[in-house]
């Protein structure tokens, strides 16, 4: 079945067994579908060559005008900022950009890119994503970029990074020049460099302060849970092992997560333990006490994207670099 005028979002429900609603929601990239259900109507889609109205009636007047987007996680602010960037950018050249939500599973991004390639995408921002290269190669002539770069990615297409190392490095030799001895790590799956970065930068600085880092990195390993849940959780687990001075996180809601924890097991921040997030969310600033953090220039980097996509930025340029400024609260001694 093919044509812009042969299959309806009404074909698409029946296929895939789920209400018009929910196939508009999964075309509009809503955070609000479960990936099993995403899938399945992706599946469909792709079955019966289905292509929303606003794509359709962009191909037929012989334009190539959508981006798009695929982040894991719709409620992460990281993620949101540098989408914000890329979308207002698209919005002020009447560029249609499709997110989709993917939450690290590697099949719902094959599935999203089986539809993003019927409706001829023509820009492709991969922003932490699992995709490898036989996949992203399959897109052929598209422009690529790739922001907060996956483990596998070839070289070839631009990326966008964060100076992490340095961060949780000098987060680290922070709090141990302030007296902090037990510094605790809290990370999801070592999914991307970046990631590896904050590590590698915060065992540098163990090491380097005398201190031990063995043991004191914990990693929460469900992708599908609440940020803020898994930071929770995993700062209960190192508490019911040990008695932390202090701990590091890679986002702001993982943090907000141990705060809670470290509260309702009777200690104070930063008094008994001091606590470092990430992202320098909005949540961040209104916390009791409020939350030492790294403030990213996330809108900033989604611009830089729509630049490579569009060719102001030259893709020859590789790799760029943005730095990350540390703000010191009251959640730090």
């Amino acid at each position: 079945m093919s044509g812009f005028a042969k299959v309806t979002i009404r074909d698409v429900a029946l296929k895939a067994n789920v209400s018009i609603a929910t196939v508009s929601l999964v075309v509009s990239g809503s955070a609000k579908v479960a990936a099993k259900t995403r899938r399945k109507v992706m599946d469909a889609i792709d079955e019966l060559e289905y292509i929303p109205n606003e794509y359709a009636a962009s191909l037929r007047k012989g334009k190539r005008n959508v981006f798009a987007a695929l982040i894991p996680d719709l409620n992460n602010p990281y993620y949101l900022g540098i989408v914000r960037g890329l979308r207002d950018m698209c919005a002020k050249q009447s560029i249609v950009l499709h997110i989709s939500e993917t939450r690290h599973d590697y099949e719902t991004e094959k599935a999203e890119l089986r539809f993003l390639r019927g409706v001829q995408t023509s820009g492709y921002a991969f922003i932490s994503t699992v995709l490898d290269d036989d996949l992203i190669e399959s897109l052929g002539s598209s422009s690529i970029v790739t922001v907060d770069k996956i483990y596998g990615y070839s070289n070839q297409y631009p990326q966008i990074l964060i100076n992490n190392y340095q961060c949780t490095y000098k987060a680290t030799l922070y709090l141990a020049r302030k007296g902090c001895t037990n510094i605790w790590y809290i990370t999801p799956p070592i999914w991307t460099f970046s990631l590896q970065e904050r590590m590698d930068g915060y065992r540098a600085a163990m090491k380097e302060a005398g201190l031990s880092a063995d043991d004191r990195v914990v990693i929460s390993y469900d992708s599908q849970m609440d940020m803020m849940e898994a930071g929770y959780m995993q700062m209960n687990l190192i508490l019911s092992r040990d008695r932390p001075d202090a701990v590091i996180t890679t986002s702001d809601m993982y943090a907000i997560g141990a705060m809670r924890a470290i509260k309702e097991n009777g200690l104070a921040i930063p008094e008994d333990v001091s606590v470092v997030g990430f992202d320098n969310s909005d949540l961040s600033r209104y916390v009791q006490p409020p939350l030492t953090t790294f403030s990213l220039p996330l809108r900033r980097m989604g611009e830089m994207a729509f630049g490579f996509l569009t060719g102001d930025l030259d893709n020859k340029m590789g790799k760029m670099v943005v730095t990350a400024d540390f703000i010191i609260r009251d959640s730090v001694r």
